[in-house]
């Protein structure tokens, strides 16, 4: 687990919120704990980099009529049609936008499972 000096108490963070904050989106992560919780915060550019890594594979073929269909290899919920490859990759990655806010904002808590 995260070295446990990093994490500071909640009561702690309140008295010096914005350097914490500061510290967060200028140094490194920050780490607290609420009673029994330890949460970890990052800025946004440290989210990209580990997200990088994060990668969708998109299987395109053309149909017996011409058209593109598209789906990703890892969500089979998400299929495209379109005129050409570059419109049926674009389109794949708009409905994977889509498809990320709505699991964060309505499903998260429906189908995030723990590492055991």
């Amino acid at each position: 687990m995260i070295m446990l000096r990093l994490i500071e108490k909640a009561s702690d963070v309140r008295q010096h919120f914005s350097e914490f904050i500061d510290t967060v989106v200028r140094d490194r992560p920050g780490f607290l704990t609420r009673n029994r919780d330890i949460l970890a915060t990052l800025n946004l550019e440290h989210v990209q980099v580990l997200l990088e890594l994060l990668q969708f594979r998109a299987n395109i073929r053309q149909n017996e009529h011409g058209a593109y269909v598209g789906t990703l290899q890892e969500i089979h919920d998400i299929v495209t049609t379109g005129t050409t490859e570059e419109e049926v990759i674009a389109d794949l990655a708009s409905n994977l936008t889509e498809y990320a806010e709505e699991y964060l904002t309505n499903n998260f808590r429906l189908y995030f499972t723990p590492l055991p």
